[in-house]
C-alpha cells in the first residue's frame, strides 16, 4: 500500500496492530494530524514506533531541508503524551543521528468539570468508576 502519511489512511479504524515510521514525523508539516491519523488506524493498545533524529546530537533541520520539525527525546516524549499516547520507551539508535519512541495506542482520557471545583476524568470504556479529582 502506497499512501501519503499527512493525508487521511487508507485503513478502517482500529485496524492496525503496529504503526512503524522511521525518519517521517520530522518531515511532517502537520505532526499533530499526523499523530491523531496514526492514533485513528491503531488498534487499543497497539504500538507506534518512531524513529527520529536527535536535535541533542545533531541540528536536524540544516541536516535535511526537507525537515520541518526537530526533536528530542523530551520533546517528542511530551507530545505524545500530551496526545494520550502511553510512551514506553524512549532509546539511543546508537548511530549518533536518531533515537526511538515506542508508544502505545493507550486509551484518551477525557475530562469534564462540574463547576464545584471538582473535575471527572474518564479512561475508556474498560475503567468501571471515574476518578474524580
Amino acid at each position: 500500500i502506497e499512501a501519503d502519511v499527512t493525508d487521511r489512511l487508507p485503513f478502517e479504524d482500529a485496524s492496525q496492530g503496529t504503526i512503524i515510521a522511521r525518519h517521517i514525523l520530522e518531515h511532517c508539516l502537520d505532526p499533530i494530524q499526523t499523530l491523531t491519523e496514526w492514533r485513528r488506524v491503531l488498534r487499543p493498545g497497539g504500538h507506534l514506533i518512531i524513529a527520529v533524529p536527535d536535535q541533542e546530537l545533531i541540528s536536524s533541520i540544516p541536516m535535511n531541508p526537507e525537515h520541518v520539525h526537530a526533536y528530542t527525546k523530551s520533546s517528542l516524549r511530551r507530545l505524545l503524551e500530551l496526545m494520550g499516547w502511553k510512551v514506553l520507551r524512549v532509546e539511543d539508535s546508537y548511530n549518533a543521528v536518531s533515537f526511538v519512541v515506542l508508544a502505545d495506542n493507550a486509551p484518551m482520557p477525557y475530562s469534564s468539570s462540574h463547576g464545584n471545583g471538582t473535575t471527572t476524568i474518564m479512561h475508556g470504556p474498560e475503567e468501571r468508576e471515574p476518578i474524580h479529582v
